[in-house]
């Protein structure tokens, strides 16, 4: 025979359940990431930085253009880039064109410094070769890229 009541043993159960439920809701989900995203800063020759400047990173791929603006301190960033190789390109009023390539990959943060040269009669575009560094030395995520002839050739399970 029980010695609590019925009652009793009811709002117990509510309360173990309640607790239970905000257990569960106060462990936080990790979500995949699928893409990446490019950031950097604009300057001129001098160092200084360059607010509003149009920044244009166009998805080789895709051809897809999106268009920032450089903020007050001369940074831009554009998150949630699908991955693949992209052109960054960077003009601003009274100064010379610069263009890059860049690689963005599955949660990484491709960072640029891009240095503006002052405008000149003939307006040609710099080009500045970025080579993505091998190892990401801001952060301290494993992860890595597998494409479908990569994952083919994973040892098959028995």
């Amino acid at each position: 025979m029980s010695c609590i009541a019925p009652a009793a043993r009811s709002l117990w159960m509510s309360i173990v359940a309640i607790l239970c439920f905000g257990i569960v809701l106060s462990v936080p989900a990790s979500a995949q990431v699928s893409g990446g995203s490019i950031t950097g800063t604009v300057t001129d020759p001098t160092g200084a930085v360059v607010p509003g400047a149009t920044v244009k990173i166009v998805n080789r791929g895709t051809g897809i253009t999106q268009t920032l603006t450089t903020t007050s301190s001369g940074l831009f960033n554009k998150p949630n880039l699908d991955p693949g190789n992209y052109d960054v390109i960077i003009e601003a009023s009274g100064f010379g064109s610069v263009k890059t390539d860049a690689l963005v990959d599955v949660g990484h943060d491709t960072v640029l410094t891009m240095k503006l040269p002052l405008a000149s009669a003939t307006n040609e575009v710099v080009t500045v070769n970025y080579t993505q560094p091998v190892v990401d030395l801001g952060s301290t995520q494993l992860n890595q890229t597998v494409d479908g002839k990569t994952s083919a050739s994973f040892p098959k399970r028995p």
